[in-house]
């Protein structure tokens, strides 16, 4: 009876494969929901955000007391209509400051896009899912939960295989241990295991999660069929007295503007400028 009741309020062991906006809003979500969660994620890169890239000029200053960065990845993000299942995580970023009301204007931006709320991060795209993971490497205990969830965050670890095992003391039960391909592996068994990496990474793993794309005759094909088209971000930065750089981007991109759409009328290769430290609402340092 005692051994029933040890297991019964063990933690719920969840493993997510990526650092990536989707692991962060799903890490935010459960601890909003105060349930007994004990969470690890890993990703092979050196540091969260997945696609949220920001890179930074650590010699340089922003003009708001920071860092000077440029966002490679995500540059804003839009409210849709239908986001009301994550209004909780939209108040949290906004309360914290690490979303702020997008001011600037955007040449070319879609009309439907326009009638919706436009936030953009001061301190770079990247420091959403830094918040969303923070209180990391122990029990929550940054203030947004009630400390019954335990995150781990792992990084450097590329992920090769997720296999269904036999769990401990017999039965039918079946728990997930994940296999890494580097020096560096993923400690523990878990009860569920959520990949948020792109299709294409996730149809390289190995093991159960093969098998059961490969069982799923509409999945494999759906996985399959998932394709990536090319897009290389280039970032510049230039310092406050830097009197050329900032008379050539004015004229460029006047104020109120912040960010263009470039037409395929317009230029054969670029499709996006954007100057970081108008669209961020940032005056004078160095910009990017």
């Amino acid at each position: 009876a005692m051994a029933a009741a040890a297991a019964s309020v063990r933690p719920y062991r969840v493993l997510f494969v990526g650092a990536g906006l989707a692991t962060g809003a799903a890490v935010a979500a459960l601890r909003a929901s105060r349930a007994a969660v004990d969470i690890t994620v890993v990703d092979k890169a050196r540091g969260c955000g997945g696609r949220l890239a920001t890179r930074r000029a650590t010699a340089m200053d922003d003009g708001g007391g920071g860092v000077a960065s440029v966002d490679l990845g995500l540059q804003y993000v839009t409210r849709g209509a239908g986001s009301s299942d994550l209004a909780g995580v939209y108040d949290d970023l906004t309360a914290a400051g690490v979303l702020t009301t997008l001011r600037g204007a955007i040449r070319h931006q879609q009309a439907a896009q326009k009638e919706l709320l436009n936030y953009v991060a001061p301190a770079g795209a990247s420091s959403i899912v830094k918040h969303l993971l923070a209180g990391a490497d122990g029990a929550d205990g940054d203030g947004r939960g009630d400390g019954s969830v335990a995150l781990r965050v792992q990084y450097g670890r590329r992920v090769a295989a997720v296999n269904a095992v036999p769990a401990a003391g017999g039965g039918d039960r079946k728990v997930w241990r994940a296999e890494c391909g580097g020096a560096a592996g993923v400690d523990g068994e878990f009860d569920a295991v959520v990949l948020t990496a792109p299709a294409p990474q996730v149809l390289e793993l190995r093991g159960g999660v093969a098998d059961a794309i490969a069982d799923d005759a509409a999945l494999a094909a759906g996985a399959a069929s998932v394709s990536f088209s090319s897009r290389y971000a280039l970032g510049l930065f230039f310092g406050a007295d830097d009197a050329a750089a900032r008379a050539a981007v004015e004229a460029a991109m006047p104020q109120p503007l912040c960010a263009w759409y470039v037409g395929a009328d317009e230029d054969d290769v670029v499709r996006f400028l954007a100057v970081d430290n108008a669209k961020r609402g940032m005056g004078g340092g160095g910009g990017g």
